[in-house]
C-alpha cells in the first residue's frame, strides 16, 4: 500500500461526491418500486412525466426482444405488459447510461467502455438466470449493470499510480486477480466503493452486497446466487473481450459460483458461442452495436 493512502482514499472520496444522483423521474419511479405495495397506475404516472424516457421504454416495449407481440401506445400498457421487474431494469438503463458513459483513463476504458461492459455483463447475467425465475432475472440485471460503477471514483488512483505500480505487484507473490491488485496498492477496491454509491443512490442492501462480492461470490450473504450470476457474466464479458481495460484478462471463475448456478466449464463455453447471437439481437434495442469492445 502507498505511503499516502490516505491522499488516495481522500480523492477518491471527492470523486464520489461528484458522481451525479440518479435523475429525478426514474428515482422516483424506483423508490416507488422499492415499496411493498404500490399501484402500476401511479407507477406509469410518474414515468410519464418523462418525455424521452417514456418514448425509450414504448421503444423498447415494442421491440422484438421483449416479444409482447400486441403494439404498445401507451406507457401504461408498457407497464402492464412487461412487468414491475423489467419496467426496473429498463428505468436503471436509462438513467445510468449517462454516467457510465464517462472514459476512464486510469483504467486505460475510452468512452462508452464502461458502459458496453456493464451492459453486457447485465444482459448476460439475466440470461444465466432467466430460467429460474423471472425476479431474480432482473436483479441479477441490476447487480450486472451496477457491478463496477466503483471504478468511476477509484480511476483517479489509478491515474495516479498506475504506470509505476501496476507491473511490480503482478510479480508479487499474488493470485494475479485485480481485486489484489488494487487491495495491494490502494488499501481499497472499485467494488467497496460501488457498494457505496449504490448505498448512497438507496439501493437495497442486496444489491450493495451483489456489487461489493461480485469478484469473491462467496463471501456473499444475502444473495450469493444472483452475485455468482453477475461473477460469472462479468468474467465471460471479460473474456469476450468487451469494454475491457488494464484489469481485462485478470478475474477468474470462482468455483463456488460455478457451483450455485450448476454449470461446468463445457456450459460456459457452449453459453458464450450462443449469446453473441443474443447480444446482436440487442443491438437495435440499444441504439449501438454491442459486439464491438
Amino acid at each position: 500500500m502507498f505511503s499516502d493512502d490516505t491522499q488516495v482514499l481522500r480523492e477518491i472520496s471527492k470523486k464520489i461526491e461528484k458522481i451525479p444522483p440518479l435523475p429525478k423521474i426514474p428515482q422516483q419511479a424506483m423508490q416507488l418500486m422499492m415499496k411493498s405495495e404500490f399501484n402500476m397506475k401511479e407507477l406509469s404516472d410518474i414515468i410519464s412525466q418523462d418525455q424521452a424516457l417514456t418514448i425509450k421504454i414504448l421503444r423498447w416495449a415494442n421491440s422484438a426482444y421483449y416479444g409482447i407481440g400486441n403494439p404498445v401506445n401507451s406507457i401504461h400498457q408498457a407497464v402492464t405488459y412487461l412487468g414491475e421487474h423489467i419496467i426496473w431494469s429498463l428505468l436503471l438503463t436509462s438513467s445510468i447510461s449517462s454516467v457510465l458513459m464517462q472514459p476512464l483513463p486510469g483504467y486505460d476504458m475510452e468512452v462508452g467502455s464502461l458502459w458496453k461492459h456493464s451492459l453486457h455483463t447485465a444482459i448476460i447475467a439475466r440470461e444465466l438466470m432467466i430460467k429460474r425465475d423471472e425476479k431474480m432475472a432482473e436483479e441479477a440485471y441490476t447487480g450486472g449493470l451496477l457491478c463496477d460503477i466503483g471504478k468511476i471514483a477509484m480511476d483517479v488512483a489509478w491515474q495516479e499510480h498506475k504506470a509505476e505500480n501496476v507491473d511490480t505487484v503482478k510479480e508479487e507473490d499474488s493470485p494475479l486477480d485485480f481485486i489484489f491488485v488494487e487491495q495491494s496498492l490502494f488499501g481499497i477496491n472499485h467494488t467497496i466503493i460501488g457498494s457505496k454509491i449504490a448505498e448512497i443512490w438507496g439501493f437495497p442492501t442486496t444489491f450493495q452486497e451483489t456489487i461489493r462480492y461480485h469478484h469473491t461470490p462467496s463471501r456473499s450473504e444475502k444473495n450469493p446466487i444472483i452475485t455468482s450470476a453477475v461473477h460469472i457474466s462479468d468474467v465471460i464479458v471479460n473474456c469476450l473481450g468487451i469494454g475491457i481495460g488494464i484489469d481485462g484478462l485478470q478475474y477468474y471463475f470462482e468455483p463456488f459460483a460455478m457451483q450455485q448456478l450448476g454449470l461446468d466449464y463445457k456450459d460456459i463455453v457452449d453459453f458464450m458461442d450462443n449469446v453473441v447471437d443474443l447480444l446482436k439481437e440487442i443491438e437495435d434495442l440499444m441504439g449501438f452495436p454491442l459486439t464491438s469492445s
